[in-house]
């Protein structure tokens, strides 16, 4: 059974805390045990060192089509609120327990699992990327809640989103595979 999405709960950007980083990993080997996942990734805002993010750990995993009713039951099991399809090819399921956890199920072929990791690495890779969207984030965060945040840095992301896709373009042309799973 889904529930209905709290889709403008209120938000707020804090500076980048270092446990992010481990309180990630083990959510990963959690989430990894009990969906029974291909591969679950760390993205979003805390995957990036240095960024301010929503004290949110955000998650993806394949999970297969097949196993996702399974694996969504056993998340619930364990404390997520499932909140079924919230987009195509996204299954959307939440833990606001300490650590707040978002998990995403979502195809590890599909272009939102590409763009959610190109998203994450570019930030990573581009300080100056990352500091911009830093600051509308902190500006975004002002509006104090989630729709208005989230229109607030669309237009940034948008454009972020763009050139880390060129990025990715570049890379593939130069012989690496940026598509290839990083932790």
């Amino acid at each position: 059974m889904s529930a209905e999405p709290p889709i403008d709960e209120p938000v707020s950007v804090v500076r980048h805390d270092e446990c992010w980083e481990l309180q990630a990993t083990r959510l990963i080997d959690e989430v990894s045990r009990i969906t029974r996942a291909r591969t679950v990734q760390h993205i979003g805002s805390t995957a990036v060192p240095g960024l301010s993010a929503k004290p949110i750990i955000d998650l993806m995993a394949d999970v297969g089509g097949a196993d996702r009713d399974a694996a969504a039951q056993r998340l619930t099991e364990a404390g997520f609120t499932d909140f079924g399809e919230i987009s195509e090819g996204r299954r959307y399921l939440i833990r606001r327990s300490a650590p707040a956890t978002n998990v995403h199920f979502i195809d590890a072929s599909s272009s939102l699992w590409s763009d959610n990791l190109v998203f994450r690495d570019y930030l990573r890779a581009h300080p100056e990327a990352a500091s911009a969207y830093d600051e509308a984030k902190h500006n975004a965060s002002r509006t104090g809640r989630l729709l208005a945040y989230s229109d607030a840095k669309e237009p940034l992301v948008r454009e972020i989103m763009n050139t880390a896709r060129a990025w990715r373009v570049e890379l593939k042309e130069a012989g690496f595979n940026p598509d290839q799973a990083r932790p």
